[in-house]
């Protein structure tokens, strides 16, 4: 009992510390953007991500813990403009029910449902966020080899992909009289459309992202070298979330790194479940406490710095 209730004022001084940690990002906000329904929007989105992280840690990683969807609701809202919804918080929630089938289909079970799930949820989320579609070639190559059968497979997983492009393509024809070929023109013009990698961030900013960088590698690291003694299925997600975070982190080089984007909440999505590998589970006296004050402190001196 002692035990059960302690647990419960664990959790709720972290909800307290992450309402308070968020309502002064929402402060931070010019005046003109602090909307009601944007934030209740995009908090109920940010929520539900960091619900999917905790059943996919559950149930594939290192078990029940809260730490990953605590990393993600901090690390995803360090920027102020992710509490403002957009187009990308839509395209997040998308991406984070894909990598959990995709994650599923891959160390769990290949059913088909899996393989549905992932891929027709990346389409979907590819009509949001056009440049998401790179992902595509890495979730065929990285999946295949699971697939008993492989013609079930390059059936399967196309038409899942394709049906919400389809779907979409006859929403416009009908409602506007627009031709698919259009929506196709759309989609591909996204893909291309490549950014010169700008940081027009602030210094507090700037040492967060690349201290978030460094623990994003030293999480890998450290996965990598512990894959052996991981179960099966626990090693095959691990080794395809460091899959999704090298390949999202490029894509938000390539294309979401201007301020007004919350690229946080796409790349942050495998980046959650590494990091939480590796604070969780790291050799005492390799300095991992160390690394997660100093960017904690970090955090808060960039909350800081938004006011000063």
């Amino acid at each position: 009992m002692n035990r059960r209730f302690s647990d419960l004022l664990v959790i709720a001084g972290v909800i307290l510390l992450l309402t308070a940690y968020g309502a002064a990002g929402w402060l931070a906000l010019p005046v003109a953007e602090r909307a009601f329904l944007p934030t209740f929007s995009a908090v109920g989105v940010i929520l539900v991500n960091c619900v999917l992280l905790y059943m996919l840690n559950e149930r594939l990683l290192s078990g029940t813990s809260l730490l990953v969807a605590v990393l993600y609701a901090v690390l995803a809202t360090a920027r102020p403009v992710s509490l403002v919804y957009t187009p990308y918080h839509t395209a997040s929630l998308l991406l984070a029910v894909s990598i959990c089938a995709y994650l599923h289909y891959n160390a769990d079970r290949p059913s088909l449902k899996y393989l549905v799930g992932a891929w027709a949820a990346l389409g979907t989320a590819v009509l949001v966020a056009p440049q998401l579609a790179w992902l595509i070639p890495i979730y065929a190559l990285s999946s295949v080899g699971k697939a008993e059968d492989k013609v079930k497979f390059w059936v399967a997983a196309p038409l899942a992909l394709i049906l919400p492009v389809a779907a979409w393509a006859g929403i416009c024809y009908i409602r506007n009289g627009e031709a698919p070929g259009a929506l196709l023109s759309q989609l591909w013009s996204g893909m291309c459309a490549f950014e010169r990698p700008s940081f027009p961030y602030s210094a507090a900013t700037m040492c967060r992202l690349l201290l978030t960088v460094i623990a994003a590698l030293l999480a890998i690291v450290h996965v990598a070298r512990r894959l052996d003694s991981y179960k099966t299925a626990q090693a095959r997600a691990c080794m395809r979330l460091m899959i999704l975070t090298l390949s999202l982190s490029v894509l938000t080089l390539l294309f979401y790194s201007h301020p007004a984007i919350p690229s946080g909440l796409l790349t942050v999505l495998p980046v959650a479940p590494l990091l939480g590998e590796y604070f969780s589970h790291a050799v005492r006296g390799k300095g991992v406490g160390t690394l997660a004050i100093v960017l904690i402190l970090l955090l808060i001196a960039e909350r800081v710095s938004y006011f000063v």
